[in-house]
């Protein structure tokens, strides 16, 4: 997956999100959702507060944090490069076991 096809990615979990009543996170997760709309990179501490709700998703079920960090990485500021440190690319084929 590509950059703009990450971005659509979490863009879709994050409206899927605010459709739901009652949530907390709203206001950050416009902003959130507002960076991407203007292909900006999220800040790990933004990424950070919704993580636990992709944690969730049938996808990302039962991977640890850093793997889902991992696969969003070119979306978030520093994080693209600390990826590139990393001797395995992790992608969606490799979180869904394909």
């Amino acid at each position: 997956m590509n950059k703009s096809d990450k971005q659509k990615h979490l863009k879709y979990y994050l409206q899927l999100y605010l459709s739901k009543p009652n949530l907390k996170m709203k206001n950050v997760m416009i902003g959130i959702v507002n960076r991407l709309d203007r292909d900006k990179k999220i800040t790990i501490n933004q990424f950070n507060s919704i993580i636990s709700y992709l944690e969730r998703e049938r996808e990302f079920r039962g991977n640890r944090r850093e793997i889902i960090t991992n696969f969003y990485s070119k979306l978030i500021v520093g994080e693209e490069y600390r990826s590139r440190n990393i001797s395995k690319t992790i992608d969606l084929v490799d979180i869904l076991g394909e």
